[in-house]
């Protein structure tokens, strides 16, 4: 037999009822511990239970600064380009030294000193034989 509209009403009404008693009492249990919670850590006077709880809680947070993330990179240093740096990127680029060599040691960006390459006119053409050999 099915269940009509009117019995699915009455059952939801009932569940109501017993859903605002078990929050009623619950909230009646909590009221009842937390009053107990000040003689239960051994202090007599509320104000001294509090003053506690907020030295606590402000100690934990002030405890230790978090630590920074190992995979976060770290911001690179402003690197003033000089014409002696122009110059020894150019050297460097005659030697055959890599982008990531001279990145390496004279702590510029990749991308910088491949401006600094096409600017002296280190870089390759497009279509260039692979292996020529550079200015």
């Amino acid at each position: 037999m099915a269940i009509t509209v009117i019995e699915k009403i009455q059952e939801l009404e009932k569940l109501k009822s017993t859903a605002a008693k078990l929050s009623a009492a619950i909230e009646t249990e909590r009221t009842r511990e937390l009053a107990t919670l000040p003689a239960k850590y051994g202090y007599t006077d509320l104000n001294d239970f509090i003053k506690a709880l907020k030295d606590a809680a402000n100690t934990r947070a002030a405890r230790k600064p978090r630590a920074v993330k190992p995979n976060k990179k770290a911001k690179g240093k402003y690197v003033r380009v000089t014409p002696e740096l122009k110059e020894q990127v150019a050297a460097a680029v005659r030697a055959g030294q890599s982008a990531a060599a001279i990145k390496a040691s004279l702590g510029l960006s990749v991308a910088s000193i491949h401006k600094i390459k096409t600017a002296l006119g280190l870089v390759k053409p497009r279509g260039a034989q692979f292996g020529a050999a550079v200015v």
